[in-house]
């Protein structure tokens, strides 16, 4: 490299004492939890959000499942210690140990966790002699929009402690690399240990860092045994082994290469033997589908999966194709203006690779740039990853523009100051995010302190026997608030083929239909899942023509269930309305022939007039209704006759107005929405039930209801 190049992107090295370091460390946590405080001073003013004095727990539904197993384990019941449980177990010994409630343990604990990631990048800055580079890139990390987004209060789930995880386990690899010390190296094979451990799709991000390293050694160190030996205990860490078994091994293999170095006839061609002979009995040993299993599953997820029964082959859709944070949104999108958004990512990218450059060190890191880019294939959840090496990337620039300015401003103070001005307007940026996003987070949640008052009331006369038919996304929130996860569905084991029944059951225009596949498929519900099967249906499938079985459900009679045990309740929220569209695809898919049958009519559109007796017109964003002649316009000046408009307020009907008795449309307005359907999506059970009230009486109870959110209990036949 030339010499001129190299003093332009490669900075005076700078010491740092230990007492510095941990400054550096506390301010950036400090800050960390101060800007995730903002949500929570804003939350305060918000009433619905508290019960009492208690707060809102469930921001988002990952963290309805880790409550739950954390009330389970309060309670008594001893669940593993291994990834899906662990976070569960760490809410409650932080409840148990600060004498908190759940309620304020669940919400308050992310923003004490995400700032951590101030450690790792401290230390990694350290490690390439540039402390203060360290410093402003983890103040921009801890508050980089991505990361914020997956750590606010209330966000209960593995993510903060995934990236600490795994920033932990590139620190130590970085400063064992750098001092050529096989302990640093160790601790980081602890760390990656921990990390696999913690969370189920580790292995993968796991192989990419140590592979990452692997090219690191083949191109800088490849004879330096020292570093080699420290390898082989990144590979231990990552085999498929249990925890313990992987612990044990990896400090007999510390022992006995803290023994092996000190004898100077064993080079480095002896730890290249072994990793050979490691690699070949890899090959007969390893499955690679234990490592790229949930990569495929994220980056290629297939429309449909099928199973099999009474020879008949049967197509279901894929939930993941459904869920929100798999896709749609990526690294390349924020909540400031987009070509800001853009801007900073490629000149952070940039700034980046001109790093590695200078400090082939940064090498290591390279996985979270990866993780952070495939986000643009597999959804919002990896675009965090990418947030602690943006950071580096664009404060890099920052030094490297200073570096390059002081050549000819070598007074200047506000040159030499560069680096504090831009770190600055960054984080003006992401505090610009971070404001955008709270209005939507605080808004978003899917259950207030008058629906968790409802479900606490409603989970007294609630037991295991009984069943709640609902759609998936609230499936474990409502195992937080009622104490049983007694759902068909839930956010994370979706409902697989059962979530075509649960959309039949919720937009049928079959009143019979609705009650008696509820009550038939919650009553197989305890046998499935006791007999190992996943979903209820394929075990159905077994016995029974599916296609058959569901025509029964159409009869005009309640169908009898001997030794029926356990109530089956309906949980119908307004919320449903905003994705009712997925609902009808999976409503509406043939199983048999793997396609959609044809699919009712439903539009909807924002109220923006809403109706008046002194005004002819209901207007919407997408289309109008002249009252005076009932006929609705579209945007392309299109006229449809409109058999029914159905004014709903509280969930209720309010008033209604007949037009042209042979069309099949009709017209709702309803929380702020005008909806467009034919008759039988205007007649289906969600609709008539949740926003008009109107419901078979002899098939189904109310027994609950809030303005956002209905509970019915499914009668039986003898009732």
């Amino acid at each position: 490299m030339d010499n001129t190049f190299k003093r332009y992107i490669h900075f005076p090295p700078q010491q740092l004492s230990f007492a510095k370091l941990f400054i550096y460390i506390f301010i950036v946590y400090l800050f960390g939890v101060l800007i995730r405080l903002i949500l929570f001073y804003q939350a305060g003013q918000i009433g619905p959000l508290w019960d009492g004095s208690d707060p809102i727990a469930i921001w988002t539904p990952d963290a309805g499942r880790y409550g739950f197993y954390a009330k389970e384990i309060l309670a008594g019941v001893e669940l593993p210690f291994r990834d899906d449980y662990l976070l569960g177990h760490l809410i409650a010994f932080v409840s148990g140990f600060f004498h908190l409630s759940l309620d304020w343990t669940m919400v308050l604990l992310p923003i004490f966790i995400a700032p951590l990631i101030a450690i790792p990048m401290v230390m990694i800055g350290t490690s390439i002699r540039q402390p203060v580079l360290g410093l402003l890139s983890a103040l921009v990390a801890v508050s980089g929009t991505f990361f914020y987004m997956r750590t606010h209060i209330g966000y209960m789930d593995t993510d903060g402690v995934n990236l600490f995880l795994m920033m932990m386990g590139i620190a130590w690899i970085i400063k064992g690399f750098e001092h050529k010390s096989l302990f640093y190296t160790f601790l980081g094979a602890l760390a990656l240990l921990l990390f696999g451990w913690w969370y189920h799709s580790a292995p993968i991000i796991n192989l990419l860092i140590v592979l990452t390293a692997l090219v690191y050694l083949f191109l800088y160190h490849r004879k330096n045994k020292t570093m080699l030996g420290g390898f082989i205990l990144l590979v231990l860490a990552i085999a498929p082994a249990a925890v313990l078994t992987k612990l044990v091994v990896i400090v007999l293999f510390y022992s006995f290469f803290s023994v092996l170095n000190r004898y100077e006839k064993v080079d480095h061609r002896f730890y290249w033997i072994l990793l050979s002979i490691g690699f070949v009995a890899a090959l007969f040993l390893v499955h690679p589908d234990q490592y790229i299993h949930r990569a495929v599953t994220y980056l290629t997820p297939a429309n449909e999966k099928i199973f099999s029964g009474k020879g008949i082959t049967y197509h279901y859709l894929n939930d993941l194709k459904f869920v929100s944070e798999v896709g749609g949104v990526d690294l390349w999108k924020a909540y400031a203006p987009l070509f800001i958004s853009v801007i900073y990512v490629l000149v952070a990218t940039g700034g980046y690779f001109i790093m590695l450059t200078a400090y082939p060190l940064m090498l290591l890191t390279l996985p979270l740039m990866i993780l952070g880019y495939m986000s643009t294939w597999a959804g919002l959840r990896f675009a965090m990853y990418a947030t602690p090496v943006l950071a580096f990337g664009f404060v890099y620039l920052l030094f490297l523009f200073k570096n390059i300015l002081l050549k000819r401003y070598e007074r200047s103070c506000y040159v030499r100051r560069l680096p504090y001005y831009g770190t600055t307007l960054v984080l003006l940026l992401m505090i610009y995010n971070i404001f955008a996003f709270n209005t939507s987070a605080a808004m978003g949640l899917q259950f207030y302190s008058w629906d968790k008052a409802l479900l606490k009331s409603f989970s007294k006369n609630l037991s295991k026997k009984d069943t709640i038919v609902t759609w998936w996304d609230y499936g474990w929130p409502l195992w937080y608030y009622t104490g049983y996860n007694n759902t068909l569905t839930d956010n994370g084991y979706h409902g697989g083929p059962d979530s075509h029944l649960v959309a039949q059951i919720l937009l049928s225009d079959d009143p019979y239909f609705t009650a008696n596949a509820a009550r038939y498929l919650s009553y197989y519900r305890p046998p499935s899942n006791s007999a190992g099967a996943g979903f209820t249906l394929p075990k159905l499938a077994k016995d029974h023509n599916l296609t058959k079985l569901f025509k029964s459900f159409h009869q005009q009679k309640k169908i009898s269930l001997p030794g029926e045990e356990g109530n089956v309740y309906i949980i119908l929220h307004q919320n449903m309305l905003s994705y009712i569209g997925i609902l009808m695809k999976y409503a509406y898919w043939d199983f048999r022939g793997g396609k959609y049958k044809a699919m009712p009519i439903y539009k909807a559109t924002p109220v923006t007039r809403p109706f008046s007796h002194n005004y002819s017109l209901l207007e919407g964003y997408s289309y109008i209704l002249d009252s005076s002649d009932g006929m609705v316009v579209d945007a392309n000046g299109n006229k449809t006759p409109v058999n029914t408009l159905m004014i709903a307020q509280n969930n209720t009907r309010k008033e209604s107005f007949s037009f042209h008795k042979n069309s099949n449309m009709n017209l709702l307005d309803a929380k702020g929405l005008l909806l467009w359907m034919n008759k039988k999506a205007y007649n289906a059970f969600y609709i008539q039930a949740m926003l008009l009230d109107v419901y078979d009486h002899k098939l189904f109870e109310k027994v609950g209801e809030t303005g956002r959110m209905k509970i019915f209990r499914v009668k039986r036949a003898n009732e």
